[in-house]
């Protein structure tokens, strides 16, 4: 009777604990990058989770999701950067966390807003991601002189994609308004986003 008292005792012992070590818990929701005033899905951005090390990326839509959480302060924030306003605290306690969101200010040289000064200001420019080595062609200055604009190149060193791809569309509008779609034709083809996509 003692034996199967312990027996008992035991195996209720090993459910609690069993119980326990499933109660898990998760953080998910979405990123999102600031440009101007537009908010965009920040994909394929890393995150880090913090205690514990946890890293994840958001996917397309800028979805994330940390599986596999216990009861605690978490610190979540972006790997590659280091700004103030790079930290957000979540707490979990006796359930997950969904729909949670985080937004990045890109804090962009170039965006709409910037794009709308520069036509007001007679100062556009179109915007080039030249790589290490940005090349200047001798037919630049007569595409810049004939469509009053100015070639802007960026070596290695680039803002976020966004941020460029937001001004030069703006840019798009404007030129196609003023000299119809001939002007594609007769300007550099690298240009960022004239033809869809440089990415």
């Amino acid at each position: 009777m003692i034996k199967q008292f312990v027996y008992i005792l035991l195996l209720c012992h090993s459910f609690i604990l069993i119980s326990q070590e499933e109660k898990s818990y998760s953080i998910s929701g979405y990123a999102y990058i600031k440009i101007g005033n537009d908010l965009f899905p920040s994909n394929n951005l890393a995150l880090k989770l913090n205690p514990g090390n946890i890293y994840t990326e958001t996917d397309s839509l800028g979805f994330f999701k940390f599986n596999n959480l216990r009861n605690n302060t978490y610190q979540l924030k972006y790997v590659y950067d280091g700004s103030k306003n790079n930290k957000f605290e979540v707490i979990v306690k006796d359930k997950s966390i969904n729909n949670f969101k985080i937004v990045y200010d890109s804090n962009c040289q170039f965006s709409k807003q910037k794009a709308l000064e520069d036509i007001k200001n007679n100062t556009i420019k179109l915007l080039v991601i030249g790589g290490y080595a940005p090349v200047k062609y001798v037919t630049d200055k007569f595409q810049e002189k004939k469509f009053n604009f100015k070639y802007y190149m960026f070596g290695c060193l680039i803002e976020n994609p966004q941020c460029i791809i937001q001004y030069n569309k703006t840019i798009f509008q404007f030129l196609d308004k003023k000299y119809g779609k001939q002007w594609r034709q007769e300007v550099r083809d690298d240009i960022t986003f004239l033809n869809g996509s440089n990415f």
